[in-house]
């Protein structure tokens, strides 16, 4: 490979050991402005003898151009003998680089490697831009209703925080959540269609995976029945199948594409919900387990009486939600085969006098029973 930051190496050295710099044209700002130009059209010039070997020159190019930066930063900032005049050349060949850098990124997008370390003047310049709009970003994720938890994973990949040390590929990334966030920053933002976005753009970063499963985790907790659990897994992995993919680069790209991941994960809930249906009728046909308790009381009755056992402790579990879709799920009723969350609910909360009386007399009969039989 043709190496182009001679010059630059020499200079580095010569300042690392302390040794003196010729006085030349070299170390000048001009000299630094002409180096970097003499870089820009050797790159521009090189004749590939194919288009893979013109890849590989390019990657070469830029892993030689973040290793020098690298040092330059690590010199201006733990060299503790640098004059004023050194640390101004240094800048000035990390300004150079980071032109060069950007060069190749602007015309040779096709061969450019987005695993390509950031500078720490493209990450501070990047923070500097981003500040004077974020405040406005904030308030349209709350407008929109966005949860804090999704909030925190979107700051921390537009500032950058999610890897380290950031690359080119999530710097891609925070520019395209901006400009998007730009364009609709005096609308709305459905948070299905965020989410929707991110998958569409690879965000396939293991904290966005988490926030995923537990959001539909959520949703899967409120289904009643084992055909509405069906119904929505379904209805998610339609709605992710349908997700067009729009980037080229996964913003982790050692991870699986993060559609392929969700599709899993509810492929394997199907698999499990499957399992437990087929459990569930072998037990029923056998007569191991009925499909439903039928009670002789009305919907409202039996919900004031399992809000008594409740209050005086014989059911244990005090959320009454869960206390709810149990009973829904395995009791029905004179009325009805199918107990409806509504009904259950207002028979729980606020019961008429009739079903208190009702009960009661039910209650009184079962004390009657218990005290003739002690």
């Amino acid at each position: 490979m043709d190496f182009q930051l001679d010059y630059f190496r020499q200079i580095i050295y010569l300042i690392n050991n302390n040794l003196s710099l010729d006085d030349d044209d070299l170390t000048t700002q001009t000299g630094i402005e002409e180096e970097t130009q003499r870089i820009i059209k050797k790159i521009d010039t090189h004749q590939p003898n194919n288009i893979s070997t013109f890849t590989d020159f390019i990657h070469f190019q830029l892993g030689a151009l973040t290793r020098t930066a690298k040092e330059i930063e690590n010199i201006v900032s733990f060299k503790g003998d640098l004059t004023d005049d050194l640390e101004k050349l240094l800048e000035s060949m990390l300004n150079g680089i980071e032109t060069i850098i950007w060069h190749i990124h602007t015309y040779f997008r096709d061969q450019f490697d987005y695993n390509t370390i950031l500078t720490k003047k493209t990450v501070s310049d990047h923070l500097k831009q981003l500040d004077i709009t974020i405040e406005e970003y904030v308030l349209l994720f709350k407008k929109s209703n966005i949860d804090q938890e999704l909030i925190e994973i979107l700051l921390d990949a537009l500032y950058l925080r999610l890897a380290d040390p950031p690359r080119f590929r999530h710097l891609a990334f925070s520019d395209q959540l901006l400009n998007y966030l730009h364009r609709n920053v005096k609308k709305h933002v459905p948070k299905e269609t965020l989410i929707n976005n991110l998958i569409s753009w690879k965000f396939n970063h293991p904290r966005f995976f988490e926030y995923y499963l537990h959001n539909i985790s959520g949703k899967l907790r409120d289904s009643v029945t084992i055909s509405e659990h069906f119904r929505e897994l379904i209805f998610l992995k339609k709605q992710i199948c349908q997700v067009p993919i729009e980037n080229t680069i996964s913003y982790t790209p050692l991870l699986p594409q993060i559609n392929l991941s969700l599709l899993q994960m509810l492929e394997s809930e199907l698999d499990f919900m499957k399992q437990l249906d087929f459990l569930n009728s072998e037990l029923m046909n056998s007569g191991i387990l009925d499909a439903k308790y039928k009670v002789s009381l009305s919907v409202k009755q039996l919900a004031y009486l399992i809000f008594l056992a409740v209050e005086v402790g014989i059911i244990t579990e005090r959320k009454a939600k869960r206390v709810h879709e149990y009973i829904i799920s395995h009791v029905s009723t004179t009325e009805t085969e199918r107990i409806s969350e509504k009904s259950f609910s207002n028979g729980y909360y606020v019961p008429s006098s009739v079903d208190i009386g009702i009960v009661s007399d039910k209650l009184a009969e079962m004390l009657a029973k218990a005290q003739s039989q002690f």
